[in-house]
């Protein structure tokens, strides 16, 4: 649309012609600060067209606002007024010293206008405000960033996939490998409980330090200690050695540094289908690893396949150091810049930041309203499901009755599904409906899924709701991850999802023995009663909370 201003040197005449009408009304029979709207077929009429038109102009304190395209023959007369070049044309307003005179248009204004000069006014560029679009400039940056913002994703896609594979190399080795050096069951539920309590100390301080100090050294870190501790764990001789080998899980945590990588190069609109591409790879690498660490086991030995997962991880930090860029935030700034250039909206977070490193300004987060309303959601429909995690396989054996064979092939279902989730469904879901709409119909999902869960007695039934409570699950974890990273600034992404996924490995660290004791008292329906219960809970609690938007 372009809106012609004329800017007034002289006043106008102080009255107008009985003559001129606009939507059948005399305007010289009407009072001062009147608008009109004129139609877009008949903008101004006039009785005769030979008159002198030079006062055709209303009252300075008029303001008309012309809807449609304007004829310069029907308001303007340049045979017949005086003083030529008086007048000229802005963007906006007719400014006539302290009186003005306002005509507005909503559609295009005629071509023929451009560039004419009549006595009293000189209509110059009006086409300037045509939005010519982006520059080569900002094109040619959005290429550059695209390319870069892609190389990065496939990267980090790729460091998830080993860093798991490597990991599960070593995991499925791991309790032969004690059964070897004479730990009982309940020392090794010590050991994998100690791997959990550093894994919850380190968390936050690892989110922390990769905003201050940069997550690809953070990343890097990770990968080391990981190296350390499949290397201590190879040449263990005693128990001792078995713990010392998880005090490295203070740095262990890369997939939350997959994460913050992720949050740090995408936009919030993209960013919950990104973190679910990276759930496939970190699900590729757990499968894949399973499987290749038994193999290795079997032609060489528990150790030789430590020894695998230890030099894998020497490879990742090498392409972590070579591919991931050095200061990921600053791609994310950049986005948003290139935003605005486009004329495009983005969700911007609230104004809450920390610069400096400290423990206690760490917890600091927790201030902020939405993001108590979403670890309370997180944190509340995670606790049914490490229940039903923790007693799984169990739950196959003692309640359907199953073998290892059918234990196995009912894990690789829910790892193909999990894997369709996060690749193919998370990103048309995040296309069609909002955060909050998501979460909603996530929790409807999961309490109907629960409250059939109960009854099901017969494997076929329990697979078949496996499905919808797949869906449900992982898409209330991944729209929740995600969601926490939009609504705190950029400086403090790794912060809140190193605080998210610790309250999440404290519930995980309560749920194996809690599940346990449910287990045995009541039985494999209690825990489908306390996912229905709490997710019945939660799905009133956000209805009534109203939320549109993060």
């Amino acid at each position: 649309m372009n809106v012609v201003a004329i800017i007034m040197d002289e006043p106008l005449p102080e009255t107008t012609k009985t003559d001129l009408t606009v939507n059948g009304h005399n305007l010289s029979d009407v009072p001062e600060s009147t608008n009109f709207n004129v139609g877009d077929e008949e903008h101004v009429e006039q009785k005769d067209d030979n008159e002198d038109r030079s006062d055709v102009l209303v009252k300075p304190t008029f303001a008309i606002k012309l809807h449609g395209e304007i004829s310069k023959d029907k308001i303007f007369n340049k045979e017949n007024l005086e003083n030529p070049d008086t007048c000229t044309t802005s963007d906006s307003t007719i400014h006539n010293n302290s009186e003005n005179l306002n005509i507005n248009q909503s559609e295009n204004i005629s071509n023929d206008l451009q560039g004419t000069h009549f006595d009293h006014f000189n209509v110059n560029n009006i086409g300037d405000n045509v939005d010519p679009g982006p520059s080569e400039d900002v094109l040619q940056e959005q290429r550059e960033l695209k390319r870069r913002t892609f190389s990065t994703l496939v990267t980090i896609n790729v460091i998830a996939f080993l860093a798991s594979f490597f990991y599960w190399i070593q995991n499925g080795v791991f309790p032969y490998l004690t059964r070897s050096l004479g730990v009982s069951p309940e020392m090794f539920g010590y050991i994998e409980s100690t791997f959990a309590f550093y894994q919850l100390i380190g968390s936050p301080i690892f989110g922390r330090c990769g905003d201050v100090f940069g997550t690809r050294i953070v990343m890097m870190i990770s990968e080391l200690a990981s190296t350390i501790s499949y290397i201590t764990l190879a040449v263990a001789s005693n128990i001792g050695m078995l713990f010392l080998s998880r005090v490295p899980a203070l740095a262990m945590h890369n997939l939350q540094g997959s994460y913050m990588i992720i949050s740090d190069i995408t936009l919030p609109d993209d960013r919950a289908n990104m973190l679910g591409k990276l759930g496939v790879s970190h699900g590729l690498g757990m499968v894949t690893g399973s499987f290749v660490g038994g193999i290795v086991t079997h032609i060489f030995s528990e150790r030789a396949a430590t020894v695998v997962s230890a030099c894998g991880n020497i490879v990742c930090v090498v392409i972590i150091f070579v591919f991931i860029p050095k200061d990921t935030k600053a791609i994310r700034l950049k986005l948003d810049n290139l935003q605005q250039k486009l004329n495009r909206t983005s969700l911007e977070p609230p104004p809450f930041s920390m610069s400096s490193f400290s423990i206690t300004q760490i917890f600091s987060i927790l201030k902020i309203k939405i993001i108590q309303y979403l670890l309370f959601l997180k944190i509340m429909s995670a606790f049914p499901f490490s229940l039903i995690y923790s007693m799984f396989s169990i739950a196959i054996m003692d309640y359907f009755k199953l073998g290892p064979k059918y234990n196995g092939a009912i894990l690789a279902y829910v790892g193909i599904l999990g894997i369709f989730v996060q690749g193919v469904l998370i990103g048309l879901l995040t296309k069609k409906f909002k955060d909050p709409e998501l979460i909603k119909y996530s929790m409807f999902l999961i309490a109907a899924s629960c409250m059939f869960l109960i009854v099901a007695d017969n494997i076929f039934f329990f697979c078949f709701l496996l499905f919808p409570l797949s869906i449900g699950a992982i898409t209330s974890h991944i729209v929740l991850l995600a969601a926490i990273t939009k609504v705190v600034p950029i400086t403090d992404t790794g912060s809140a999802l190193g605080l998210t996924l610790a309250l999440h490995a404290v519930v995980r660290s309560i749920a194996p023995t809690l599940g346990g004791l449910l287990f045995t008292a009541i039985g494999w329906p209690i825990f489908g009663a306390v996912g229905y219960v709490m997710h019945l809970f939660l799905s009133g609690f956000v209805v009534l909370n109203g939320r549109k938007d993060y």
